[in-house]
């Protein structure tokens, strides 16, 4: 039996994008950095649509990027709980392991890679 979808569950995003979403919000990030996130391009049209729950699957890479980001979101959150500000913290203060950027800004870079870095760093500081 297949489910119907309602028409107002076409407006909002779902699964990974709802996610990712969440964590962008509790990290502070504009619109233009979460398109950097996800690879694209500020104002990028398929990526608006994609945020806005209007598409519901992208390529695998942005699928993967976004997991990526919610993985570190979590890491994080079990890491410094409720407290955004540590999170924050965390997220904006420069590493030498990443040339003197904050893990956020090494990842805002855009590139895939730079993501699987911090989730290495975040994986380390919980003992994974």
């Amino acid at each position: 039996m297949v489910a119907k979808v309602k028409r107002e569950d076409l407006s909002k995003p779902h699964g990974i994008y709802d996610a990712f979403l969440r964590v962008c919000l509790r990290w502070q990030l504009s619109r233009d950095d979460q398109f950097k996130l996800l690879g694209f391009e500020p104002n990028d049209p398929f990526c608006q649509r994609l945020l806005s729950g209007s598409i519901r699957r992208a390529s695998l890479d942005v699928e993967d990027r976004a997991g990526y980001v919610v993985g570190i979101g979590i890491g994080l959150f079990s890491l410094f709980g409720k407290s955004e500000e540590a999170e924050l913290e965390w997220l904006n203060h420069p590493r030498a392991r990443l040339q003197n950027k904050s893990p956020l800004s090494f990842m805002l870079d855009g590139r895939m890679e730079n993501l699987f870095v911090v989730d290495g760093m975040v994986r380390r500081e919980r003992g994974i």
